[in-house]
């Protein structure tokens, strides 16, 4: 994942939202962490998620290849999405970071919009080739 994978065009202002790293979880049971970066003039944020195999980002992606709406979590809930048709063949994405530590909560918020269909599913084949790799699947199948 040279640049990682870009999770829309910023809605407004410069802060672009990428997939920057997929690294496995040692339990095994397909859980990945996907470490999200939010850069701009004024954000440089990192924050590792928790991710499944299964039902995760890379399905919410191509859910919305298909339908334009919904929402997602992950399972340690420090990020979620919710998309809506923004109309002119694009869905708006709004992006909700998190860390919940004693003292130190705080939630960073940033919308994004891609195009619907193949952009889409482009995302969502991104995250699980990604994740397929760093789990050891095989990707010829």
């Amino acid at each position: 994942m040279d640049d990682g994978i870009e999770l829309g065009e910023p809605l407004a202002g410069d802060v672009r939202l990428r997939v920057a790293e997929v690294a496995a979880d040692d339990s095994g049971d397909g859980v990945v962490e996907l470490v999200i970066a939010a850069t701009g003039t004024d954000v440089d944020l990192r924050l590792s998620v928790a991710d499944t195999s299964t039902d995760g980002l890379a399905d919410f992606f191509d859910a919305l290849a298909e339908g334009g709406a919904g929402s997602w979590r992950s399972i340690d809930a420090r990020l979620s999405v919710t998309a809506a048709p923004e109309g002119r063949g694009r869905v708006r994405l709004r992006w909700v970071l998190s860390s919940q530590r004693l003292h130190q909560a705080w939630a960073f918020t940033v919308v994004t919009v891609l195009p619907t269909g193949e952009p889409l599913r482009g995302v969502a084949e991104g995250l699980r080739e990604a994740i397929d790799l760093v789990l050891g699947y095989d990707q010829t199948s």
